[in-house]
């Protein structure tokens, strides 16, 4: 039975979960578009108030509705354009890659006809690509709005990826890892030794068919004695 520290004697506990240091970010979008709304209900309003009757209630209800939808607008464009970087993972709108899966990022071609990181046939409006080398050898087509700063601080952390590290890092099992150059050595020398054996096996059979094979040559070519009978001594 175990205790943890400020817990029940035996009880289980969940540790904590520990957020990642963002290495770098892009929100997406700002919130000032928000605005937009109220101020073009309020210059209105203005305008109404000055050249005679305003309706201050209809345009009180117009600017509530137009902030509804901007923000809702807002809100959508910080989703599917944001761009966040941390230690393990790449975030790009909805789509994410693992930071060990990318080889490089520098001199990278651009894929023709790639699909852009999180589906789209594109990459979004006014964002600029960032082409990525995966450790399988497949180029797949990254974006951001600030490219080469996100290419600055990526660089040095994908340095060294390999496919037997990106698996150590996704906690692939080794049934499912690629096959490297130490497990081909190994499967070569395995079989290697395999040969060997079934070369004993088939030596030890050919010297054991040669012995007795001379073991009845040598009975056949013994001269029989003849041996007399007791009737004939009498």
């Amino acid at each position: 039975m175990t205790e943890e520290a400020g817990g029940v004697p035996g009880e289980i506990t969940e540790a904590p979960e520990v957020e990642e240091a963002v290495r770098y970010h892009e929100s997406g979008s700002t919130w000032w578009p928000l605005l937009w709304g109220p101020g073009f209900c309020g210059v209105g309003f203005t305008l109404e108030t000055v050249t005679g009757a305003s309706h201050g209630l209809a345009w009180i209800v117009v600017g509530v509705v137009l902030l509804g939808l901007t923000a809702l607008w807002v809100s959508a464009r910080r989703t599917d354009r944001a761009v966040t970087l941390t230690d393990t993972t790449l975030r790009m709108g909805t789509g994410m890659v693992s930071v060990a899966r990318i080889a490089r990022v520098e001199g990278v071609p651009e894929p023709v006809g790639a699909r852009a990181v999180g589906g789209g046939f594109t990459i979004p409006a006014k964002t600029h690509p960032v082409p990525m080398e995966l450790v399988d050898g497949s180029v797949v087509l990254g974006w951001a709005r600030f490219s080469d700063d996100l290419v600055e601080v990526l660089a040095p952390m994908v340095e060294g990826n390999t496919a037997e590290s990106a698996c150590l890092d996704l906690d692939l099992p080794p049934s499912a890892r690629p096959a490297t150059a130490a497990n081909d050595s190994t499967a070569n020398g395995t079989a290697a030794n395999d040969s060997a054996v079934n070369e004993t096996a088939a030596n030890d059979s050919a010297e054991g068919n040669t012995a007795e094979g001379k073991t009845a040559e040598s009975d056949t070519e013994r001269p029989q004695i003849p041996v007399e009978s007791k009737e004939g001594e009498q």
